[in-house]
């Protein structure tokens, strides 16, 4: 009589069963066991790994090119953030704009020629009279392209004609007016408005009275009033703040020709004359920003501040250095 023995057989999904070559089935394969219900509860086999490297950045650009407007589409776990937005960028330095560039070039310019003489003044100071004056006439409504040329020629001649003296100077202006008007350059105040750039060059001629300190002192108020406005002012003209702090600057400079400058500056003849260029000089700019018309006019820039303040400083310089 032969005797068998008989194991029992381990239930099916035991953890520890084993197939008779050795193999032990992973976990995530076997079936789990029923529940008390009776019902089989799902198998739900695990979610792919992303790829990663290169085919998942690429992956996300075309997931991205293909994302409907206004959807954004999330990064790929396998690609780098950008540099820019890992690190934050240093500022951009900060540009001198050409204004002020342009701005410091004339200032020297002009204080060389006042140094040498009254005629290189005129030499200077006649083309950009000449542009200032052509810049007026274009922007100005209805009027004809042959005024402009007319206006740029009369606006030119006007300093140059001052070098004979202040009459010859207001005799070329009215004339230079008149023709603006023929040519057809708008009304009688638009045609005179636009020889007033020549007649604030012509200015730093006439100032000449005698001595270079008083032609130096005018100079230097304008360009000091100009510096002033450009970097402590807000928006084109300056503004509140640029007029205020240019006319600290120029009652700054009123003191140190009140010290050196003697004679002719004696007695309170600096504070007289440098006070009307404090009172004048923002003025000029308020009065060429309205013939300009709030447009951008870089030759009447360089000459707003003289159309009110060199007039007075001529008028000024006869009656009281004497």
């Amino acid at each position: 009589m032969s005797t068998s023995t008989s194991t029992a057989a381990p239930a099916y999904g035991d953890p520890d069963a084993y197939r008779e070559d050795g193999y032990r089935a992973p976990r995530a394969a076997r079936p789990r066991p029923a529940p008390a219900n009776g019902r089989a509860a799902p198998v739900r086999d695990p979610a792919p790994a992303p790829r990663r490297g290169r085919e998942s950045r690429r992956a996300g650009v075309g997931a991205a090119s293909r994302a409907p407007a206004g959807e954004s589409t999330p990064r790929p776990s396998g690609s780098r953030r950008p540099a820019s937005a890992r690190r934050p960028t240093a500022p951009a330095p900060r540009r001198v704009p050409p204004t002020g560039r342009l701005g410091v070039l004339w200032g020297l310019v002009l204080v060389g020629a006042t140094v040498a003489a009254p005629a290189v003044v005129a030499v200077v100071v006649a083309p950009v009279a000449a542009v200032a004056a052509a810049s007026l006439v274009r922007h100005g409504p209805q009027v004809e392209r042959r005024a402009a040329l007319v206006a740029a020629v009369g606006a030119a001649l006007v300093p140059l004609a001052a070098t004979a003296g202040w009459p010859v100077a207001v005799a070329v202006a009215l004339g230079a007016a008149a023709a603006v008007r023929a040519a057809g350059g708008g009304s009688v105040p638009a045609a005179a408005g636009a020889l007033w750039p020549g007649l604030g060059a012509a200015t730093l001629v006439l100032a000449d009275h005698g001595s270079l300190g008083t032609r130096v002192s005018l100079v230097s108020a304008i360009c000091l009033f100009d510096v002033a406005n450009y970097l402590m002012g807000t928006g084109s003209s300056g503004g509140v703040l640029g007029a205020v702090a240019g006319v600290v600057t120029v009652g700054v400079l009123a003191v140190m020709v009140a010290a050196v400058v003697n004679p002719p500056f004696s007695g309170d003849r600096p504070w007289v004359m440098f006070g009307l260029v404090a009172l004048l000089a923002p003025l000029g700019v308020v009065v060429a920003r309205r013939l300009a018309a709030d447009a951008r006019l870089p030759a009447l820039r360089r000459l707003d501040s003289l159309l009110l303040a060199g007039p007075a400083w001529v008028v000024a310089s006869h009656l009281l250095l004497r």
